[in-house]
């Protein structure tokens, strides 16, 4: 496939500042989503004992998940989030570092990322691995890797390597080959591998040509920590085991409440304008140069060795600390602007000596880490999640179909899109109290007969305390004062007072349906609905 396309992140901003969008009054020439509404509804259509059956949406389905609602509840700003893959920091474990020119967004066969490269901490703090100490391991030249259908097996100048760890693989031709891979059998100088982060993939290339080299992963031990005080969250954060770290964010406890699980947490939206210069990065800067090599024969101290780097960008600087004679760090004194590409070089400094080191650079995002955090973190997915409180019904009752309506009309109003907090979509009687009770999910009926009626609905709730009746999924208009006949009750009442639904059936756009396994809608407590909406 020669096309691609990152639309998902303008989606899902839009999707995001929807409760605010202004589009007047009106028949609107940009019709696009304002009010937004989750609603419930109940399908009788399948059980609670069954699966779900898919939805199709032909045009008759969309019309009868309409017919089906019973409630709309508007989602305000703070009811909708952007959420990603949640991945806890885990001691003993591995992450990517990030590199510019690498699809982090690729997931496996159990729809989680391949490459994990951010992490969330105990605190709910975002970091972005900028490095993952890759050159704390010897590094063996690769002679071959052979595709075996179920692994791969590697021949390098190595030993062995333990089975179930993790080995690295990189500068290899094709560069597809390059990554992090799981030892699932080992020979002196062979390695049979697999990937690390779903066992049902391999590497993604065909053909090895030349070159590379294979070392032991180095895993994590120390949570990366943004800590109190005075801690500048623009800094790198370096921990004991070589990682280094990017704070990107802290998850806000209100959204922790709404959009955090054990699969998704909240991605917040940061910057509205983006305008990349608003940080004095523009393009991209450099945040961090790893060693990867750190040569040998260099003078120690902190002024002898020279950070050349050749790019197009600008305003970059960085010096090397040298200790037994390598190069251990680099420093960042300056992170430049402008930046797409560059190459480093370090060169020993006027009158000193020393080569052979190997460093790697790390180039930001547009605008900067955390500038664009929706993009930056392949985030593909938007949580919209809101309460239906206990006083907005009178009686329990069962629903399975749970869905997005944006812009539905109101009959009080016809010439604005409804506004109000939450409208109710059921046809309401309240019926003389002798026969007997109705049940749930028949059908009701005005009229002469079944197949000569006036009138006709689904029952989805019957109060018998109050003889108050609840019907969805209605044809016509109930009269006072005639009777109403239930189909599987035999039960015989006489409609006392009618109470239309204020909205107007079938109006607004419907965005996203969902069914599911019957639910009870308790009268006791709020209950929170949530929907995800995926934008792969």
């Amino acid at each position: 496939m020669n096309k691609n396309s990152i639309v998902y992140t303008t989606e899902i901003e839009k999707f995001y500042y929807s409760p605010i969008i202004n589009l007047g009054y009106g028949i609107h020439s940009n019709d696009d989503f304002i009010n937004l509404y989750v609603f419930i509804g109940k399908s009788n259509n399948f059980g609670e004992s069954i699966d779900p059956p898919e939805i199709n949406l032909t045009s008759n389905e969309i019309k009868t998940v309409l017919k089906n609602i019973v409630a709309l509840k508007k989602a305000n700003l703070n009811d909708i989030s952007p959420i990603i893959e949640r991945i806890d920091w885990t001691a003993n474990n591995f992450y990517y570092y990030y590199d510019s020119s690498v699809n982090f967004g690729i997931k496996g066969s159990d729809n989680k990322l391949i490459k994990p490269f951010y992490v969330r901490n105990r605190f709910d703090q975002i970091f972005k691995c900028l490095w993952n100490n890759s050159n704390s391991y010897d590094s063996y030249s690769i002679s071959n890797i052979a595709n075996n259908s179920t692994h791969y097996t590697i021949n390098h100048e190595g030993g062995t390597f333990d089975i179930g760890s993790l080995i690295s693989i990189d500068t290899v031709d094709p560069l597809s080959y390059n990554g992090t891979f799981k030892v699932v059998g080992s020979s002196v100088g062979t390695a049979n591998v697999i990937c690390a982060f779903d066992e049902k993939y391999t590497m993604s290339a065909n053909g090895y040509s030349s070159g590379g080299r294979i070392k032991s992963a180095n895993l994590t031990v120390e949570e990366p920590l943004l800590s109190t005080g005075n801690f500048d969250s623009e800094n790198i954060v370096k921990t004991s085991d070589g990682y280094k770290w990017k704070y990107l964010y802290t998850i806000d406890k209100g959204a922790k409440v709404k959009f955090f699980d054990n699969d998704w947490m909240p991605v917040p939206i940061n910057n509205l304008s983006k305008y990349p210069y608003s940080s004095n990065v523009g393009w991209g800067s450099i945040d961090v140069v790893n060693v990867v090599d750190g040569g040998n024969g260099y003078t120690n101290g902190t002024n002898t060795v020279t950070i050349l780097v050749n790019g197009d960008g600008s305003g970059f600087s960085a010096e090397a600390f040298v200790s037994n004679n390598v190069i251990q760090d680099i420093t960042i004194l300056e992170k430049g602007y402008d930046y797409t590409y560059a190459d480093i070089v370090a060169a020993a400094s006027q009158g000193y000596s020393g080569s052979g080191a190997e460093l790697v650079l790390s180039i930001s995002p547009i605008g900067g880490h955390k500038f664009n955090l929706i993009q930056e973190l392949y985030c593909k997915n938007i949580s919209v999640s809101v309460p239906f409180e206990q006083e907005l019904f009178s009686k329990s009752f069962r629903f399975n179909q749970v869905g997005i309506l944006y812009n539905p009309y109101v009959k009080t109003n016809i010439q604005t899109h409804a506004n109000s907090s939450f409208i109710s979509c059921t046809t309401d009687l309240l019926v003389t109290s002798l026969g007997n009770p109705f049940t749930e999910g028949e059908l009701v009926y005005q009229g002469n007969s079944l197949e000569d009626f006036t009138f006709k609905a689904n029952v989805l709730l019957f109060d018998s305390a109050n003889n108050f009746l609840s019907l969805i999924n209605t044809y016509g208009t109930p009269v006072e004062n005639f009777e109403i006949f239930g189909t599987e009750s035999n039960s015989v009442k006489i409609i006392q007072q009618v109470i239309l639904s204020p909205y107007v059936q079938n109006s607004g756009n419907l965005f996203y349906v969902e069914n599911r396994l019957d639910e009870l809608r308790d009268t006791v407590g709020s209950q929170q609905i949530r929907l995800m909406i995926n934008y792969n």
